[in-house]
């Protein structure tokens, strides 16, 4: 097969078609000689970057991922797998800004919702979590990430008690995530709140972390995953009676 050295697409598709084969030492090769031809190429970088993530290599990912959101061929996957790259070397900052324009390219993506959820989540701002895997869960009704990510927010407040702080407020385990405030946080619920997000008092947890755990081995039914999962919740109930 004869190739004119300097049309990129013959072989970007050469890369992607060892992709599929299994063949990724050649892929690698037939990707980065694509981007060699046609360094500007939003397509070029985006499959690169993309073949690199998928291998565990965020970091190298990065900045062909970045080329790829500066162009037009195509507005949202680009900014999802560069927040997906941010995600993966603990970048949460950059990570959130990227979920965020993703969101704003296309709100109903379930997937950019959940894992800006596993942002917020690490942020320590949960309220602000929750929301976003309750959206996630919304609309990908068959998937148990976040039911499952849902349940890890109902128990991140260990120091609360019932009737006298709400889910999201300032305590102990949040100050590590270098959280607001008391008054700010109270400020973020009631925002929340008024859009519709789920605040529960610790006493109610129990109940609503239960649902989330019947819901994950109704969607996930039979795997040691979901069973891990659910005895988990269990003995966290038991030790938070």
């Amino acid at each position: 097969m004869r190739i004119d050295p300097s049309y990129y697409k013959a072989w970007d598709n050469l890369g992607m078609l060892c992709d599929i084969t299994g063949n990724a030492a050649v892929a690698l090769q037939y990707f980065q000689k694509a981007v060699s031809v046609f360094p500007k190429s939003a397509e070029a970088n985006y499959n690169l970057g993309t073949f690199l993530l998928r291998r565990g290599q965020p970091a190298e990912a990065e900045p062909y991922l970045q080329k790829a959101t500066q162009g037009s061929f195509s507005s949202v996957e680009p900014h999802f797998n560069l927040a997906n790259a941010y995600l993966r070397q603990g970048k949460l900052d950059e990570a959130m800004e990227e979920y965020a324009r993703t969101l704003e390219l296309n709100l109903w993506m379930g997937k950019a919702h959940n894992n800006l959820g596993i942002c917020l989540f690490h942020k320590g701002r949960w309220v602000e979590a929750l929301a976003h895997y309750q959206e996630a869960a919304r609309l990908m009704p068959g998937d148990p990430d976040p039911l499952l990510n849902m349940g890890k927010v109902y128990f991140s407040d260990r120091t609360t008690r019932p009737g006298k702080r709400k889910l999201g407020v300032r305590s102990e385990n949040a100050a590590q995530f270098g959280t607001s405030q008391d008054a700010a946080r109270f400020s973020e619920e009631k925002r929340a709140r008024r859009a519709g997000t789920l605040a529960l008092d610790e006493r109610d947890q129990p109940n609503q972390t239960g649902k989330m755990a019947g819901a994950v081995v109704s969607s996930h039914a039979g795997t040691l995953f979901s069973w891990i999962e659910v005895r988990i919740f269990e003995l966290r109930l038991h030790q938070s009676g």
